[in-house]
This record gives C-alpha cells, structure tokens and sequence, in this order.
C-alpha cells in the first residue's frame, strides 16, 4: 500500500477506531496532516466536528510520540520503531 494511500482508519488503534466517525476514518494521511498541523482546509466534505476529531487523533499521536523519532506505527514505542528501522537499514 502506498504512503499516500493510507487513512486514519489504516493506522488507527482498533480499540480508537469505534470512537470516530466512517468519514474522520476514510481521511487520508496526508489530508489529516494538512488539516492538524498546517490548519489547511479540507479537501472533501468534513464537518466541524470531524475536523475536531482530526485535530484530536493528531495531538493524541504527538503526544505519544516525538516528532523526531521516526515513528512507524502508533502501538510501539520509539525504542521498538528505532529498533525496527536500525534492521532494515
């Protein structure tokens, strides 16, 4: 699967993903990432809300996670990624 193909709902935790709407789990990667961090508008017709909840998967990640790390996934912690990366080098 390409990068660029990826949604929320592919990335998403399955324990979070009943909490969200169909249409914040079809959102693209590179669309939420537009729309969290660089505040552009939506390509496609999100509600207020969803973008809300958008906003929120986003901040729940770099929560989780530093920007720097070179996170893979979300469930595994930036010494398992760096891990994981240091093996297919």
């Amino acid at each position: 699967m390409e990068k660029s193909d990826l949604t929320i709902g592919d990335v998403l935790p399955a324990d979070m993903k009943s909490q969200y709407p169909s249409e914040v789990l079809a959102v693209s990667l590179e669309e939420a990432i537009n729309i969290a961090k660089y505040d552009m508008p939506p390509t496609s017709d999100l509600s207020g809300s969803d973008i809300e909840d958008i906003n929120a998967i986003y901040n729940a990640y770099m929560a989780n996670h530093s920007p720097d790390t070179n996170s893979a996934y979300w469930n595994t912690t930036p010494d398992q990624n760096q891990a994981y990366w240091n093996t297919t080098t």
